[in-house]
């Protein structure tokens, strides 16, 4: 049994931060979803594997008025991106494409 607390529960207790940056193996569409509200900065672990929950987990980002995306691959953590340059539906195509097993890296979105 582990204690957890949902995204608004953080921002709630914290405050709004510039950057949320999540990488939970696989669960990130369940993380994404404790958010209700549109923060500056968001990121998120991808891997070819989850393309499903990742495409439903950018629906949900749009929901929330996100509309600019940028696909990093593998995770550097200086990394940042030079600009946000794909749409919702440009960033599912690139999942569509990508290799199981061979693609992972970080979605930003804002």
């Amino acid at each position: 049994m582990v204690k957890t607390i949902s995204l608004d529960g953080l921002i709630e207790n914290y405050g709004v931060p510039d950057i949320v940056k999540i990488d939970v193996e696989g669960a990130e569409e369940e993380v994404i979803r404790s958010l209700s509200k549109k923060v500056p900065i968001l990121l998120f672990e991808w891997a070819a594997e989850w393309k499903d929950s990742l495409k439903r987990a950018i629906d949900y980002l749009t929901s929330l008025g996100f509309t600019k995306f940028h696909i990093q691959i593998e995770d550097m953590y200086s990394y940042y991106p030079p600009e946000f340059e794909l749409t919702s539906d440009e960033c599912k195509m690139r999942l569509d494409r990508s290799i199981i097993k061979v693609d992972w890296g970080m979605i930003w979105a804002k």
